[in-house]
């Protein structure tokens, strides 16, 4: 269960940069250092993360998704 609550938080915190993961997409306006250490984070919580991708139960990462990734 934690590695899942680390998981929605890391979500949440990359949504907030801009990032979407389905996608792929950075900003281009996001520093090289805050980018590199994003994603060495994604890297070390890849299993977690995939889970949150497909996680369609949480309301607030589904709204999450429709706002930041829809742009």
């Amino acid at each position: 269960m934690l590695k899942n609550k680390t998981a929605r938080a890391l979500y949440l915190e990359l949504a907030s940069h801009g990032l979407c993961l389905r996608t792929g997409r950075v900003p281009a306006t996001l520093p090289k250092s805050v980018a590199k250490s994003l994603w060495e984070r994604v890297k070390a919580n890849r299993a977690g993360l995939r889970e949150v991708l497909v996680n369609r139960r949480d309301p607030d990462l589904e709204a999450v998704r429709r706002e930041g990734c829809a742009s």
